[in-house]
């Protein structure tokens, strides 16, 4: 059984990196052998799984309707083993989670180092992306549990962490540095840097809600190349203070006058019991959160 799970993995990890040798590379088999274990599959059922269009891989009809259910064999079956191998006492197997960039840079990393001194045969696999792609991958059963804002979409259990403060990003030059704090109305009509990729962003979000109608000169999902224009004196912003640590850019940072924060925490799927390793990290995670406020305090960097 293990064997034909190996080859529905092969199959997923195809389909997830875009090419044959991506996947050969990330589950270290050769090319050849990534080809011939998605060559049984489709023997064994009797069908194409890919086709290519415009040099991209893509799924058959056909395999479009069966691979909700490929998907969830192999993460059932990957939380069979860690089940089995926490109750032998072999502290091994793959916790899978989704972050978003200021949680992966800023946050993440003292909680991976304590959670492999602890479990050092444990492989974390990081899946980097928005908080759309963060929420996909967890409907779709392709990590374990996944950082993201509140709200989440229907179907997830999200559990709050800390809040993180929106501050006011201004060039060092700016009239208002002087001030204590921004009032959300100055940034009405003013030259603005959005950070939004795919749906409304909480910055987004808060425009919308404060019927703020700042100049859109840039919308990008980058917030370093927010605060590169943001010092050359090309717009104002506002960004999670989470961001903005140990930024590298000569830019003034102010608390808004009415604050406003995002809530960060963690979600799972509800319906799908938590693994060993799972219910493990999440622990970390809520005494990390308990030990940190990560909300700056508002400061100029020169």
């Amino acid at each position: 059984m293990e064997g034909q799970i190996q080859k529905y993995q092969a199959c997923l990890k195809v389909y997830e990196l875009g090419s044959f040798s991506a996947a050969a590379v990330a589950l270290n088999y050769s090319q050849s052998g990534i080809s011939r274990m998605v060559q049984d599959v489709e023997h064994s059922l009797q069908f194409r799984l890919f086709e290519r269009h415009q040099k991209q891989i893509q799924l058959t009809d056909a395999a479009e309707k069966i691979w909700p259910q490929l998907t969830q064999l192999v993460m059932t079956f990957h939380q069979l083993t860690q089940t089995a191998q926490q109750l032998n006492r072999f502290e091994t197997g793959t916790l899978r989670i989704g972050v978003f960039s200021s949680i992966a840079t800023h946050w993440l990393p003292p909680l991976i180092q304590q959670f492999k001194q602890r479990y050092p045969k444990v492989e974390l696999e990081l899946l980097l992306g928005d908080y759309v792609e963060v929420e996909a991958w967890l409907h779709a059963g392709r990590i374990d549990c996944g950082f993201l804002k509140a709200p989440v979409t229907k179907g997830l259990q999200f559990e709050p962490l800390f809040k993180d403060e929106l501050l006011a990003v201004l060039p060092v030059t700016s009239d208002w540095q002087t001030q204590a704090t921004i009032g959300l109305h100055q940034f009405d009509q003013m030259p603005f840097l959005l950070l939004q990729r795919k749906g409304a962003s909480e910055i987004s979000e808060l425009l919308t809600r404060f019927k703020l109608q700042p100049q859109i000169r840039l919308t990008t999902w980058d917030d370093y190349a927010i605060m590169a224009m943001v010092e050359s004196g090309l717009g104002i912003s506002i960004l999670p203070s989470l961001i903005l640590q140990r930024v590298p850019y000569r830019i003034c940072l102010k608390p808004l006058a009415q604050p406003q924060y995002r809530q960060i925490g963690i979600a799972t799927r509800p319906h799908q019991a938590l693994t060993p390793l799972t219910s493990t990290f999440l622990q970390l995670i809520r005494r990390q959160a308990a030990e940190q406020t990560p909300i700056l305090t508002a400061r100029t960097n020169q």
